[in-house]
């Protein structure tokens, strides 16, 4: 539903949960470009601000789709966005085996 994905992207301090571009686009950092393009075109189109023309905060949803999409295509942003996930993923699975 566009107005749910609305208040997901701009739901309380979003800024901060947004900084992963994967959250953002709800997909797994093993997605290749054409799934990001993909899902890119779907979520754009869903919280687009003149399709939802009322909605006070599908301007803000639409920018942040497309700052995670910016994200993802520059090759080097990508490579740290994923080494960061893999790193924390790893510290959590020790902090779980303790």
């Amino acid at each position: 539903d566009p107005v749910e994905q609305v208040n997901r992207l701009t739901a309380s301090n979003y800024e901060f949960k947004n900084v992963n571009p994967y959250e953002v686009f709800q997909i797994d950092i093993d997605a290749s470009d054409e799934d990001i393009n993909h899902r890119y075109r779907k979520l754009s189109a869903k919280v687009h601000p003149d399709k939802l023309i009322g909605i006070e905060n599908a301007r803000e949803a639409f920018e942040q789709v497309k700052k995670a999409y910016a994200k993802l295509k520059d090759p080097e942003q990508r490579k740290t966005i994923i080494l960061n996930i893999e790193q924390v993923r790893q510290d959590v699975a020790k902090e779980r085996k303790r």
